[in-house]
């Protein structure tokens, strides 16, 4: 926070003002995660489309794939979080409430905007494929770049934010509830989409996407931040006491999740509907993953000595990758070369994708934070 002014980074959740190692680290192996999602689900679609859904590679891929689908949820989750730390004092002052939310939204929709016009808008200028009614659409759900609609939704839930608050801090046993129906809402949306029959499953197939570019289906996530927030003190010692009872459920949530996406595609879904974030198993994995990784609270920084710093190096920098990994990952999976192609198509492909995926990002950002002018930073990364 600067000055009473919510970061881009504080706004976005990936980054965060602040040094919370629990925070650092979960934000870390999120963005690490949502890279690794965007970098195997290439593959993984090529080899449903050509029949190999069957293979071994399909399933590490597919293991992988699951194993990061804890990490939009999180930057969710720790959305709510750093809302009631970031701005709770200044909902209650007056004006306050408008003030924040106007930061706020600026600074996640201009790197939105800007972002867009580079991965969207000026490819299709510059080929004569302009689409007026195409781009308004896209650029309402966030379909602009890879991953753009988390920034759609965050801006709804900002809009909501201190409603949210002040609901969960004067009624927190009905916030727990509506966090519980919100999720088991969203779990039965995508299980009906994945398994269902007859007119309200082909609809729900046929707009899954977006489905995704509302509020509803990830507000439980937002929620369950906002409430962690207010009863941190009395929760977070809970939940480092049962850190290992959490790594058992999570575990078992995420051999279900594989499962249940094995079998969706198996039975015909789309991978996108197979393998979302919104299963009810991969819920409840998204949950027991949150809370394992805070629950390791600051033992990173004390006893990984540098990889702690370099996680929270990665924290910092995890809007900056968010924004603009997507393209990166395009960019690098088209190179045509046919010894390249090769070695992507071996086990190591999406790690080898991941790589510039994370540290051009990183290097962006800091040069960014270091020789651009104030107004530039704010457009890049807010």
């Amino acid at each position: 926070m600067r000055g009473g002014v919510v970061s881009g980074a504080e706004a976005s959740a990936p980054v965060v003002a602040g040094r919370l190692s629990e925070c650092d680290l979960l934000r870390a192996t999120s963005i690490i995660g949502v890279v690794l999602i965007h970098a195997t689900s290439p593959f993984l679609a090529d080899m449903v489309a050509n029949g190999g859904a069957g293979s071994k590679r399909f399933a590490f891929l597919l293991a992988i794939n699951q194993a990061a689908r804890f990490s939009v949820p999180a930057f969710f989750l720790l959305a709510g979080f750093f809302t009631v730390l970031a701005g709770s004092r200044a909902f209650a002052a007056p004006g306050g409430a408008r003030t924040y939310l106007l930061n706020r939204l600026g600074r996640l929709l201009l790197p939105y905007l800007t972002w867009s016009v580079a991965f969207l808008v000026l490819p299709r200028w510059l080929h004569h494929e302009l689409d007026p009614a195409d781009l308004l659409t896209r650029f309402a759900l966030g379909w602009t770049f890879t991953g753009g609609y988390f920034l759609i939704v965050l801006a709804q839930l900002s809009l909501l934010a201190p409603a949210a608050v002040r609901f969960a801090a004067r009624r927190p046993a009905a916030a727990r509830l509506t966090c519980l129906l919100l999720a088991a809402g969203s779990g039965g949306l995508q299980a009906l989409a994945a398994h269902g029959n007859g007119r309200a499953a082909l609809y729900l197939r046929d707009h899954f996407s977006a489905l995704l570019s509302l509020f509803p289906v990830w507000a439980a996530f937002f929620l369950a931040g906002v409430l962690l927030a207010l009863d941190r003190d009395r929760l977070m010692p809970v939940l480092r006491r049962h850190r290992l009872s959490l790594l058992a459920l999570g575990a078992l949530a995420l051999a279900a999740s594989f499962e249940d996406c094995r079998r969706a595609v198996a039975a015909g879904a789309s991978l996108g509907i197979a393998a979302s974030f919104l299963k009810p198993a991969s819920i409840a994995f998204a949950g027991a993953a949150c809370a394992g990784l805070l629950a390791l609270g600051g033992a990173p920084g004390r006893v990984l000595g540098r990889t702690g710093d370099a996680l929270r190096g990665l924290a910092s920098g995890s809007y900056a990758i968010y924004l603009t990994h997507g393209g990166l990952i395009l960019a690098v999976a088209g190179i045509a070369l046919p010894a390249w192609q090769a070695i992507l198509s071996t086990p190591a492909g999406p790690f080898l994708l991941a790589i510039p995926a994370i540290a051009l990002p990183l290097a962006l950002h800091r040069l960014a934070s270091r020789r651009l002018p104030g107004w530039a930073r704010f457009a890049l990364f807010g």
